[in-house]
């Protein structure tokens, strides 16, 4: 991890009201996906959550309703989030951050079982 990228995302993570624990696991995040070569794919959401339904009850206006995957370098999802409703660019960081923050913990947690057992295998354990 670059540590002036890291600074930098942190630091500006914090200017945007993020809490240093926040910021900090955040920051870690953003920086990993540029460096394990992941990217953000956003989608129109055709999903029908009933929120079609409650805007013509209510004779909203028409919204742009998103999906944000996070893809690995091999284009395979690895966190999501949909029924994004009008996102603005602040926004649209947010969730992106949020959704590193999930898939590097989960994969990190991968990481450390494959680790665990090539150093102790199973049969080893008893």
């Amino acid at each position: 991890m670059a540590t002036r990228d890291f600074l930098s995302k942190y630091r500006h993570l914090r200017r945007c009201g993020w809490g240093a624990a926040a910021a900090y696991s955040g920051a870690r995040a953003w920086v990993a996906v540029e460096d394990r070569g992941w990217s953000y794919r956003w989608e129109d959401d055709d999903g029908d959550d009933g929120h079609d339904d409650w805007c013509r009850a209510r004779r909203c206006k028409g919204h742009t309703v998103l999906g944000c995957v996070l893809v690995d370098a091999d284009d395979r999802p690895l966190a999501s989030l949909w029924g994004i409703i009008d996102p603005d660019a602040s926004y649209e960081q947010e969730i992106q951050i949020e959704l590193a923050m999930e898939a590097l913990a989960d994969v990190e947690e991968l990481e450390a079982q494959e680790t665990a057992s090539v150093i102790a295998p199973e049969e080893d354990w008893a």
